[in-house]
């Protein structure tokens, strides 16, 4: 329930600093990249307002066989919104067409919806416009989510070990000018202090010396 929760308010904040999360999570190309492409997959089926739920299903299910990043699935969700949904969702339907029957004009559906003598009848309306628009839909959505992931893992693991190659000379850069600073902050105390043989008083020297 906690990690629904944090991925919940994660979901909800801006498609932009999610994006860019992506290149800061401590993971690897792979986990992340894969993540991504499942996101993106999800994001075409038309799982309209279960599509984080269904991320955290993939993740469940898949988690004997393999693992990926939850959080880089649920930005690759946000390939899917408000204004590229009904594009997709259009596109998903054309695919669909090509390989099952069932295309439906705006004027059946209207009737379909419409002209119902009784609730029964209006049930059987409504399993036909399913069937008619629901399954070459999703056959398409499978279809089109499928090619849209295996082409967004090849870019994301490209992406994401540049930017985490980057990040990492950056750290050792910035970890050898520390390590420089701090030899030559050494370098000048020890200048400062006085030899040690001055320490010693000239009484022990001379006490020395005739011994």
């Amino acid at each position: 329930m906690y990690l629904y929760r944090k991925l919940k308010h994660s979901a909800w904040t801006e498609p932009k600093e999610q994006f860019l999360k992506l290149f800061q999570l401590e993971d690897t190309p792979h986990s992340i990249a894969l993540g991504g492409a499942i996101g993106m997959f999800v994001s075409i089926t038309p799982t309209f307002g279960f599509q984080m739920l269904s991320v955290l299903l993939i993740a469940a299910v898949c988690r004997p066989f393999f693992k990926f990043n939850i959080i880089a699935g649920i930005v690759g969700v946000y390939f899917s919104n408000p204004v590229t949904g009904p594009f997709l969702n259009y596109a998903s339907y054309k695919i669909g067409l090509l390989f099952v029957g069932g295309e439906i004009s705006y004027d059946e559906l209207t009737k379909l919806l419409s002209e119902s003598a009784s609730f029964r009848e209006f049930l059987k309306n409504t399993w036909e416009v399913f069937t008619r628009v629901g399954y070459p839909l999703t056959i398409g959505s499978l279809i089109l989510g499928t090619i849209v992931g295996l082409v967004t893992y090849p870019i994301a693991y490209r992406l994401v070990s540049s930017a985490q190659l980057a990040a990492n000379r950056l750290r050792e850069l910035k970890a050898k000018r520390e390590k420089r600073a701090a030899a030559a902050e050494l370098a000048d105390i020890e200048s400062l202090q006085p030899a040690v043989p001055h320490l010693l008083p000239p009484t022990v020297g001379a006490n020395k010396v005739q011994a």
